[in-house]
């Protein structure tokens, strides 16, 4: 499984002359707290609470897969200063994940299924931090508005795509599987199971069991139960696939191409690079 990166900031350790040490979190405390604040106060649409600080305000969650470094995405950005409300950017780009230099947003983004709209509030030590610039000033929290039209595969992932979805119709069809539902995203499924709850979002927690194997093989790589685990700490078809299916006893296997699994590099010794995959699950 492949699991939600967050970044770690060496904090500078500075001598200071009381006998307590000041704390190097001080700030960043003080603005997530009036960021949770206002959001208390103010926001009914979910809110996804990250480690770091960052806080983003889902208004559409979007079905396709979140961009991966090397990828261009179409988006539209308008951000805002938090405290005063005023408007210092409003752009829409195409372009890589990896030229998005703001780490916050560039954070952000990525962790964005495509298709979504949200608004990101980064404390601004993710953002432009004591310096600011000509028109942010030192100490910004800033509000963006995000809206990640598209995510593009990069021609050898695209590639990779076609064959892949190619021999996962193949594969169905000699093996005479039936009722399958193919989604947008590449990925295939068969619902055994319809559970009786609702359906998850892709930043909640789960508890589920699962089963996986290679396409064309019987034996299993892995297989267990994972309790209280965040979808958006599994591969991508995953990601995709279980905000799929209902809580409380759906059961579905789904065929998920490569490049939403272990891509190009593969996983230890027992999943080959552009591997396809089958996932059995039952969402509990």
């Amino acid at each position: 499984m492949r699991f939600f990166y967050t970044f770690l900031f060496l904090l500078p350790f500075f001598l200071v002359s009381c006998s307590e040490p000041e704390d190097p979190n001080a700030l960043l405390k003080k603005e997530v707290k009036a960021i949770d604040d206002y959001l208390a106060a103010n926001v009914t649409d979910y809110i996804a609470y990250d480690a770091t600080g960052i806080r983003m305000v889902v208004h559409e969650f979007g079905e396709m897969p979140a961009p991966e470094p090397g990828q261009l995405v179409s988006a539209s950005v308008k951000g805002t200063l938090f405290t005063t409300g005023v408007l210092f950017t409003d752009i829409h780009f195409k372009s890589k994940l990896d030229s998005i230099g703001e780490e916050g947003l560039h954070y952000s983004v990525s962790a964005l299924m495509g298709g979504s709209r949200a608004t990101i509030y980064i404390p601004s030590q993710y953002c432009y931090g004591s310096a600011g610039t000509s028109i942010v000033p030192p100490n910004s929290i800033i509000a963006y508005e995000v809206d990640l039209r598209e995510v593009f595969r990069t021609s050898a992932q695209q590639e990779q795509f076609k064959a892949d979805t190619a021999t996962i119709r193949t594969y169905l069809k000699e093996n005479s599987i039936a009722n399958v539902i193919e989604h947008p995203s590449g990925i295939f499924y068969t619902l055994e199971t319809e559970g009786s709850g609702a359906k998850p979002r892709v930043y909640d927690n789960i508890t589920f069991n699962y089963s996986g194997s290679l396409l064309t093989s019987a034996a299993t790589f892995d297989a267990g139960t994972l309790t209280d685990h965040n979808v958006f700490n599994l591969i991508q078809g995953l990601r995709v696939g279980i905000p799929l299916l209902r809580r409380g006893g759906s059961v579905a296997t789904f065929y998920i191409p490569s490049g939403l699994g272990y891509g190009i590099t593969g996983s230890g010794t027992l999943i080959p690079p552009n591997a396809i995959l089958k996932f059995k699950v039952s969402l509990n």
